[in-house]
């Protein structure tokens, strides 16, 4: 059985990073995973990731919410780029 590509990120990328960056995005990964797991890739677009990321703003400061699109970013850019 193949890995998810969250996994695959959280076990091939990831280790490569400092732990406090580890342990930080780990959680934030996981969090885009409860939000989005259930999408089709083409279905994730600009829209749906403003409304999360005003729902992650909602709780937590500016800074924090982008540093979760962040993390999500760095993880599909590394997706399209090195997974296909």
């Amino acid at each position: 059985m193949s890995k998810t590509s969250e996994e695959r990120y959280i076990t091939d990328v990831l280790p490569q990073k400092a732990q406090e960056t580890v342990n930080g995005q780990t959680l934030q990964l996981r969090w885009w995973k409860a939000q989005l797991g259930y999408y089709a890739l083409a279905d994730v677009t600009p829209a749906v990731l403003v409304e999360c990321h005003d729902q992650l703003a909602r709780d937590h400061k500016n800074s924090t919410a982008n540093r979760y699109l962040g993390a999500l970013s760095h993880a599909f850019s590394v997706a399209v780029r090195e997974w296909g």
